[in-house]
């Protein structure tokens, strides 16, 4: 077996293999099966594996990394049908395994007596997954035994999500790296403990609680408490104890609405820093910077983080200044990492809810809207607008200005406006940029004169006007085509054909489903 010993590893010739080569995954495969440590690709991150029934080489993990042994790793599989043979899943992680594997979810069960305590950590338990990357299923099965796999990182440093943030910290330490290119999903996995009688989620990842609830039924999952883990307790999932993710430079997580984190941050920085900031923002600042990713995009800045906070730390900044994404459904990992990163420097600059509600017409968004905002108040754009068209106000003149054919008699005419943008994209495009701007602003009056008051914003153009950047939450109304076409025909008096017009000029539903908080099927 090759020595991973504190006294060898200097000396380790590191090899940089090419997933591309089958041969190469081979030669990995028998580095793992002949006891060696060989960092991995899979759909999260990269791993550091070796053979999960070998406590001498599981042990030689923590050597490389610098981790606490009372850290547990994931053991990963390649056949579903090796579950058992590990641990003893019971009818909720056998539900799961089905629903979700291969895939990002690690299902802690009872463990079989062949793993070693030190690659469950001490625990009678064991975290299991089947990883949904081809590599890595090629990787275990070549090699023939299970593969226990921390992050292929210096204990608490941010995740690598390439072959060449392995390479820079294990770089002497390991027998090799393969290259299976860039992570598709960013963060780790997520894990639920299956061994109660509901299943709990202890680190959030891609598969989330409402994706669980589908399988478990809405009562079979929940979270975990955010109660801190003690110093003599054994923690059950990884990231659950210790300070992980962090860069050099210290992390400064700021969460609130896009614009007011954007404006904290923006009094803050540095030129001597940098900054992880949404794509809407990224042209405003001059510091060392990086895109995460449009403000509503959970996939994008999950699979940006970890490599932006090594990009950063190259870059040699004093402070890193983060816009926390919203705290929902798959940026919850996200947020999870960021919180682990930032230890405690985190802003919240949240003092009450200001939810944007969006929906095609006839989703039946108005009905929602409405009910959500017994308890605070409801702003409705489309009459909000209707009002402001009926005043002498800065957005009345410049549409008469601009569309001079729609000012009749002293006042703006909305049917006029209408005729004038029917079928003209410039025209449309150019009236929503002028009104946009106005209700904006207007919104923005009514709710700042009200500070102690929760806000919801019935805004069919959410998206379109900016306005998602000034909301705490995001909230789709959706309905099936057939359903908002029948609705629209009833209340508006039209054909189907209009009806059928009307929806195509308006964002997918498919858009606010992906990119809402929360979705409410109506």
């Amino acid at each position: 077996m090759k020595s991973t010993s504190a006294e060898s590893s200097s000396k380790m010739n590191t090899l940089m293999l090419n997933a591309i080569n089958k041969d190469e995954i081979k030669t990995a495969a028998a580095i793992l099966a002949d006891g060696g440590l060989v960092a991995m690709p899979t759909e999260t991150v990269y791993g550091l594996g070796a053979n999960a029934l070998n406590a001498e080489s599981v042990e030689n993990i923590f050597k490389a990394k610098g981790r606490p042994q009372d850290n547990p790793l994931i053991v990963h599989i390649a056949d579903k049908n090796d579950f058992a043979k590990y641990g003893y899943p019971n009818e909720i992680a056998k539900k799961l395994a089905e629903a979700f594997w291969p895939g990002p979810l690690t299902i802690i069960v009872d463990k079989n007596p062949c793993i070693p305590d030190v690659t469950s950590g001490g625990l009678p338990t064991v975290g299991i997954r089947m990883p949904a990357h081809p590599v890595a299923l090629e990787l275990i099965r070549e090699a023939g035994v299970p593969v226990a796999a921390p992050s292929a990182n210096t204990s608490g440093k941010p995740s690598p999500t390439e072959a060449i943030h392995v390479w820079d910290d294990m770089n002497g330490k390991i027998e090799a790296v393969l290259d299976g290119g860039s992570c598709d999903i960013g963060v780790e996995s997520t894990v639920v403990d299956t061994t109660n009688s509901v299943a709990v989620i202890l680190r959030p990842g891609a598969i989330t609680i409402d994706m669980m609830a589908e399988v478990l039924g809405e009562e079979g999952v929940q979270r975990v408490s955010k109660t801190a883990i003690r110093k003599d307790e054994a923690p059950k999932s990884p990231g659950m104890k210790y300070r992980h993710y962090a860069p050099k430079a210290q992390v400064n997580m700021i969460c609130g609405s896009p614009v007011d984190t954007y404006n904290y941050i923006k009094e803050c920085v540095t030129e001597k820093d940098g900054v992880l900031v949404f794509s809407e923002f990224i042209d405003e600042f001059t510091c060392e910077k990086i895109d995460f990713g449009m403000s509503y995009d959970k996939d994008m800045q999950a699979h940006v983080l970890f490599s932006a906070f090594r990009e950063l730390d190259k870059k040699n900044v004093e402070k890193i200044y983060v816009q926390c994404p919203r705290e929902y459904g798959k940026a919850l990992a996200t947020v999870n990492r960021l919180r682990k990163s930032a230890e405690g420097s985190i802003v919240d600059l949240r003092t009450r809810r200001i939810v944007g509600v969006v929906g095609r017409s006839g989703s039946g968004k108005s009905y929602i809207s409405r009910k959500l905002s017994e308890n605070g108040r409801l702003i409705d754009c489309d009459k909000l607008y209707a009002e402001m068209l009926k005043t002498d106000c800065e957005m009345t003149r410049d549409l008469a200005k601009n569309f001079p054919e729609c000012y009749i008699d002293g006042k703006i005419v909305k049917s006029e406006l209408s005729k004038a943008v029917f079928n003209n994209r410039e025209k449309l495009e150019k009236l929503n940029k002028l009104t946009h701007s106005h209700i904006v602003k207007e919104i923005m009056r009514i709710i700042d004169a009200d500070p102690l008051v929760d806000f919801w914003l019935d805004a069919p153009t959410l998206f379109e006007s900016g306005l998602h950047l000034y909301c705490t939450k995001l909230v789709a109304v959706v309905a099936d085509e057939d359903t908002c076409i029948a609705r629209i025909m009833k209340r508006d008096g039209i054909t189907e054909e209009q009806a059928k017009k009307r929806l195509a000029n308006q964002m997918p539903a498919d858009f606010f489903k992906k990119y809402c908080d929360q979705v409410i099927y109506n």
